[in-house]
C-alpha cells in the first residue's frame, strides 16, 4: 500500500470551453480557485440483471448512463486586487449562465438566457484528478453578519474516469482578503434593516443533453430554467414604520443592494432590483421579534436577464 491521500492537499481548476462539450486541457494556472468544503459525487447508474434461473444467485449487471459528476464547493466573496481583472470565481459564474463584461473600472456579471458557456472542471486530491467537462452549474450567496460572504457552487457535468495526475505547482491565488460582512452596504427597499443572515439562491435547473454515441451517454449539461429566490431575517418594526405585510399583499417589488469592502480591487457589489416577498413568518431570534422573509427575484425590464447583478471593482 502507498501513502494515504490527504483530502486537504487539493486544488480546484476550471476553464471555459471553446466548444460546448469538448474538454479543455487544464494547466497549473487554471487551478487558482480557493475552494472550501469540496464534495465530489459521481452519478453512475447501474442496471442489475434480474433474469430468473434455477439458482437465486445474481447475474452480472450493466453500468449504464448517463454518466455524470456532481461537484460542489464554496469560495469567499472577494475581488482580484485589480478592478478590471475578474477574480478567479468569475469563471465559475460564467459556467452558471452569467455573462462577463469588463468595463472601464469594473467587471459585471449578469444572467443570460442564450449563448451559454460550459466548463471543464477538475478537483485534484493529492495526485488523483476528478474531472468533468461540458459542465454548467448553479450557486447560492450567503451573507452572515460579521462573517466573510460565501458562494456555494454546484456543477453537473460529463463524467471522466479518475486518473493519477501530479498536483500542479502551487497556483497563483488572488491575494485579496475576504472582508467580513461588517461596515457594509446592505439595503433592502432603500432601508438599512437590522438582520443577521441573507441568502440568494439562483436555483437553476441543470439538464444533461443525452447522446447515446458518447462514451458516457452525455454530450453536455445545460441550464434550462432558473427560479432565483432570496431570504433574510429583518427585525420586525412597528407597522407605521415598516409595513412588511402590506408589501407582501400588494405585490410590491423592492431593490436589494449589497457592497463588500471600499478598497479598490476588492469591492464586490450584489444587486437585485425587483425582489418580491412570497412569505413572512414572525419568529423569535434570541429574544427579538424578527421575520423569516422569503421571496422571488423578478426581472426588472421587459427583456429580462437582469434579476441579479454581480460586480467587482
Amino acid at each position: 500500500m502507498g501513502a494515504p491521500l490527504l483530502f486537504k492537499r487539493a486544488v480546484v481548476g476550471a476553464k471555459v470551453e471553446a466548444s460546448e462539450g469538448s474538454a479543455e486541457t487544464l494547466v497549473a494556472a487554471d487551478f487558482d480557485i480557493e475552494a472550501e468544503n469540496i464534495s465530489i459525487g459521481p452519478d453512475l447508474p447501474f442496471f442489475p440483471k434480474e433474469a430468473v434461473s434455477p439458482s437465486l444467485s445474481k447475474f452480472k449487471g450493466t453500468s449504464g448512463g448517463p454518466r455524470l459528476y456532481r461537484i460542489g464547493f464554496e469560495t469567499e466573496i472577494r475581488g482580484s486586487g485589480t478592478n478590471t481583472t475578474p477574480p478567479s470565481w468569475f469563471t465559475l459564474l460564467r459556467g452558471c449562465a452569467f455573462g462577463e463584461t469588463i468595463g472601464a473600472s469594473e467587471v459585471d456579471g449578469d444572467p443570460v438566457s442564450t449563448a451559454f458557456e460550459t466548463l471543464t472542471l477538475a478537483v485534484n486530491v493529492d495526485g488523483v484528478e476528478f474531472k468533468m467537462h461540458g459542465a454548467m452549474g448553479t450557486f447560492r450567496i450567503t451573507e452572515v453578519s460579521g462573517e466573510p460572504g460565501k458562494f456555494a457552487w454546484e456543477f453537473l457535468g460529463v463524467y471522466n474516469e479518475p486518473t493519477d495526475v501530479a498536483l500542479p505547482v502551487v497556483p497563483s491565488y488572488d491575494d485579496q482578503i475576504a472582508e467580513a460582512f461588517v461596515g457594509a452596504t446592505a439595503l433592502f427597499g432603500g432601508t438599512s434593516f437590522l438582520f443577521k443572515t441573507l441568502e440568494i439562491d439562483m436555483a437553476q435547473v441543470l439538464s444533461p443533453r443525452e447522446k447515446p454515441s458518447a462514451p458516457g451517454g452525455v454530450f453536455s449539461v445545460r441550464v434550462t430554467d432558473r427560479v432565483p429566490t432570496f431570504s433574510f431575517d429583518p427585525e420586525m418594526d412597528a407597522v407605521a414604520t415598516e409595513n412588511f405585510f402590506n408589501k407582501l399583499t400588494t405585490n410590491v417589488e423592492q431593490a436589494l443592494a449589497i457592497q463588500h469592502s471600499i478598497a479598490a480591487g476588492n469591492i464586490v457589489k450584489i444587486g437585485a432590483p425587483a425582489c418580491q416577498y412570497e412569505g413572512l413568518e414572525p419568529v423569535d431570534r434570541e429574544g427579538f421579534l424578527v421575520l423569516n422573509a422569503t421571496g422571488r427575484l423578478n426581472r426588472n425590464s421587459a427583456a429580462g436577464d437582469d434579476e441579479v447583478n454581480v460586480e467587482t471593482s
